[in-house]
């Protein structure tokens, strides 16, 4: 067989186009037009391919498309995507697995800001609720975002208290202690302080039904200069100090 510089060139071109998008600009471009669909379908199969399943953005462009549809009516009445949020955040936890660094965190904030937004309230009504079993996943999903989110940690600590696990609960305070005494706890936006203000509110709080207000007062005097303009965590505070 006569090889021809023409099909060399024709072989070339069709191995170049088999090539994935190491920038994935194809899924950029598709999630800003709000092709949400199309960018599902590309990403999945860059979560296929042996060269891109271990890049963390194809989870990510997935998350994000996913927890867009989550507040578009099209999309929620359709069997398929009637779980959107919750598949927005399992892609979320995958893609955070990916990526161990949180490279991208920075990159995409509007993102990261709005959906820990969002998880943080199904949580805390879960919480509220005392459906702590559900609760629990939304904490989850927080810490796998962010692992010092002393926060998070604090709020699946006491799912698991309230659920009867002792052990699983004593290891998440345990991390959650370890972060505020350390000052390693995170604080990358308002989001986060705020997770953690109301957690150790709510502990010092159950803690204080339980007539511990000295354990309250410890918890709360690890955080306490963080938030000493904030006056309702002034009030808790000196509820259980005084």
């Amino acid at each position: 067989m006569k090889i021809t510089m023409s099909f060399l060139f024709a072989a070339f071109c069709l191995v170049g186009f088999a090539q994935p998008d190491k920038d994935f600009k194809d899924l950029l471009s598709a999630f800003v037009d709000k092709k949400y669909e199309n960018v599902l379908n590309k990403a999945e199969n860059y979560t296929l391919r042996d060269d891109t399943k271990k890049h963390p953005l194809p989870y990510l462009y997935i998350s994000m498309s996913l927890y867009e549809m989550s507040k578009i009516e099209k999309y929620t009445k359709q069997e398929q995507y009637k779980n959107a949020f919750k598949d927005a955040m399992k892609y979320c936890s995958k893609y955070a697995a990916k990526d161990k660094e949180k490279k991208y965190v920075d990159e995409f904030p509007d993102f990261f800001l709005n959906i820990r937004k969002d998880i943080t309230v199904e949580g805390d009504l879960m919480y509220e609720n005392q459906k702590f079993t559900k609760a629990k996943l939304y904490y989850d999903c927080l810490i796998d975002v962010e692992p010092n989110d002393a926060g998070a940690h604090i709020m699946l600590a006491l799912c698991f208290a309230h659920a009867k696990a002792v052990k699983d609960s004593d290891t998440e305070f345990s991390k959650a202690k370890e972060l505020l005494v350390s000052q390693k706890y995170s604080t990358r936006n308002d989001e986060i302080k705020k997770l953690l203000k109301n957690a150790l509110i709510v502990y010092a709080n159950e803690l204080g039904d339980a007539s511990d207000k000295k354990k309250a007062a410890e918890w709360m005097g690890y955080a306490n200069e963080l938030f000493a303009d904030d006056p309702e965590w002034q009030i808790n505070y000196n509820s259980v100090t005084n």
